[in-house]
């Protein structure tokens, strides 16, 4: 059985690169959460706000009346499949919530780098869909279940906030730390974005102390 807070959803993703028409994103995203709904229900687009909509969003038009638009305020998700657009931290949280037993396809942002969520929820490349999703090698991995662990108190001052300190010290000592990758991959644990954020300043504080 999975622990609560585990990806426990089918997960896909359209990679950012500067070069990728967002059409063609987008247009992959929604086909894929599309087909996986039950044929007569509607899947949910998640924005930042109601103002990013089908007028706005290029390969979205063709989908209007098959989505239900949402945003991490709203919080008025059904449950089902949904798709979210160019997330930030607080918006993969909500999707990452309202995703458990059903399906998340995103498409990235060029600045929230999510492939640690990806790695975590073993999403699918869209652009790749023949590719087995990549993995995490073992130690990285027991970093990770160590990191979710100690944040059980949002990685407030004190035994857990400490530890959680040494674990990024000792990650540091192997290679440069990728802030990005492991916010992004204790989302996928279920991480709040309270937690996240104490992490990335403690991240932040880590990595100014070389």
């Amino acid at each position: 059985m999975s622990e609560a807070g585990e990806p426990r959803y089918q997960a896909a993703w359209v990679p950012y690169a500067p070069d990728r028409d967002l059409r063609e994103a987008v247009t992959l995203a929604a086909e894929w959460t599309d087909s996986m709904c039950v044929p007569g229900t509607t899947w949910a687009f998640l924005t930042s706000d109601f103002g990013v909509d089908a007028d706005h969003v290029p390969g979205l038009a063709p989908f209007i009346g098959r989505y239900q638009q949402s945003t991490p305020r709203a919080g008025n998700l059904s449950h089902g499949p949904l798709m979210a657009y160019w997330p930030d931290l607080r918006m993969m949280c909500t999707a990452h919530r309202f995703a458990q037993e059903t399906a998340v396809a995103v498409v990235e942002a060029s600045d929230v780098a999510l492939s640690g969520w990806a790695a975590v929820a073993q999403a699918v490349d869209l652009t790749r869909p023949n590719v087995p999703p990549v993995g995490i090698d073992s130690q990285l991995a027991e970093a990770v279940e160590q990191l979710h662990f100690y944040g059980n108190n949002a990685y407030s001052s004190g035994f857990g906030r400490d530890r959680a300190k040494d674990i990024l010290v000792g990650l540091r000592t192997h290679a440069p730390l990728d802030g990005a990758w492991i916010l992004s991959a204790l989302l996928a644990r279920g991480a709040s974005l309270g937690a996240l954020e104490a992490l990335g300043k403690l991240i932040t504080s880590v990595e100014g102390s070389r």
